[in-house]
């Protein structure tokens, strides 16, 4: 009976730890869908920016992504 019991908690801690990760996780992927972005190099100071959509301006921070391609590869490995 004991041994029921311990493995009915189990069970319902496990689905509470399951539970709340997966709310962590959605909550920091809508996070970063809303525009969230974390610079971690030291290109610009380290931290964490919001992403807008307004047109760049001189003096604005500009986030770029290339698409993957050969020539951007190479210019990574120079820089």
């Amino acid at each position: 009976m004991k041994e029921c019991m311990d493995s009915k908690r189990a069970v319902r801690l496990f689905r509470i730890i399951a539970v709340g990760a997966l709310t962590i996780l959605m909550a920091l992927v809508s996070v970063c869908l809303a525009g969230l972005r974390i610079n971690g190099t030291h290109s610009f100071p380290v931290g964490l920016y919001w992403a807008i959509a307004k047109r760049s301006e001189k003096g604005d921070l500009v986030f770029v992504d290339p698409p993957a391609l050969p020539i951007f590869e190479l210019a990574r490995n120079r820089g």
